[in-house]
């Protein structure tokens, strides 16, 4: 599914969720830092038939 989000607003919203949670917060604050983590967690993946549930676990076994 697409999302027609822009770049700037995604930030916002991601700031604005990091604000709201305690100090020590992993939340990655904008789009550049998301979509190069999502890609390392998409090379790590095995089953591509299932890369959501391939993509969690990956990030569990890390």
């Amino acid at each position: 599914m697409e999302n027609n989000m822009s770049q700037k607003g995604y930030n916002q919203m991601m700031q604005l969720l990091k604000d709201f949670l305690p100090e020590d917060n992993i939340v990655l604050d904008n789009y550049y830092q998301t979509k190069k983590y999502l890609g390392t967690l998409k090379r790590m993946i095995g089953n591509k038939a299932s890369v959501e549930g391939s993509i969690c676990e990956a990030y569990l076994m890390t």
